[in-house]
């Protein structure tokens, strides 16, 4: 992952303290099940940007097997840690806004070698919990499973062909559009031109790169006039999480959030920032709007 990985710039503290799991008043993460319909079904047309190591071509035409490490091995949570068990491949989050085109944040992407951004990964719709129903251990490497369910080209996972748009300033403008070479048969995310006012929210997204994760929050600060702040919990892998309103509108992308990985010098604990309420900064949909046409 490398240092562009201040993904979202989520601001990433490594402290020696003993700290369980983050608070249960902060914890605004859930599973897909607890929401709507409405939400259920835009989470569709969001992919999980995964690096083309952890994939294996099979000699069925378009098959891939998807390999993986869980969040306990590939980033050394401590035990007692969420989601330990489950993988933990997603770097970032992408909406399809169009019938090719990718939104994400653009310090998801090496912007000082874009193609190589787009080279090196695969764009993967349906990444989710249900998809790692039957897995096993992956013959000769260490902590490595796989599952038995195959990948599809064309159908769940899609190639990216170019990079059309990417810009990225600290907690500004960041964001990024890309091609895929294929065109998936889901529907678009709407992009509105004017923000609508919205306390209620729910993103969408893959949480320290696990399988797409709901998450529910507030509206906290709208200051400027094209960011707001929510409290949602939104560790590495939020990067380009779209925000919905509780009707299903688009409000904005996910560019940064405060949060930290404590280290007690063996492990990592999740933790809020200076155990103070999360914020969750993200980019408003009429901005947006405006960089897309």
């Amino acid at each position: 992952m490398g240092n562009a990985l201040s993904i979202f710039f989520v601001f990433l503290s490594l402290l020696r303290a003993s700290q369980a799991t983050i608070d249960v008043e902060f914890e605004t993460r859930v599973n897909l099940s607890e929401l709507s319909q409405k939400h259920e079904d835009l989470s569709r047309s969001i992919a999980a940007m995964i690096p083309k190591k952890w994939f294996i071509k099979t000699k069925i035409k378009d098959k891939y097997l998807l390999t993986y490490k869980n969040l306990k091995s590939e980033k050394n949570f401590c035990n007692g840690e969420k989601f330990l068990e489950q993988p933990s491949i997603a770097k970032c989050t992408g909406s399809l806004i169009s019938d090719t085109r990718i939104l994400t944040a653009g310090h998801c992407l090496d912007q000082a070698d874009l193609q190589k951004s787009c080279d090196d990964y695969f764009w993967v719709f349906d990444y989710k919990k249900d998809f790692f129903s039957q897995t096993a251990a992956f013959p000769g490497k260490a902590e490595t499973l796989y599952s038995k369910n195959l990948l599809t080209l064309g159908k769940e996972i899609f190639e990216c062909q170019t990079v059309l748009s990417s810009s990225y300033s600290k907690n500004k403008l960041d964001f990024a559009v890309l091609k895929l070479k294929q065109k998936p048969n889901r529907k678009e995310i709407i992009i509105e031109r004017d923000d609508k006012a919205s306390v209620s929210q729910v993103s969408l997204g893959f949480p320290n790169g696990v399988p797409m994760m709901g998450n529910r929050g507030a509206l906290y600060l709208s200051k400027k006039r094209n960011l707001a702040y929510n409290n949602m919990y939104a560790p590495i892998g939020s990067s380009g999480s779209p925000v919905f309103n509780r009707e299903g509108s688009f409000l904005g992308m996910i560019i940064s959030s405060t949060y930290e990985q404590v280290s007690d010098g063996e492990c990592l604990s999740e933790s809020t920032f200076e155990n103070k309420v999360p914020l969750t900064l993200y980019k408003k949909s009429s901005l947006i709007h405006k960089l897309l046409n």
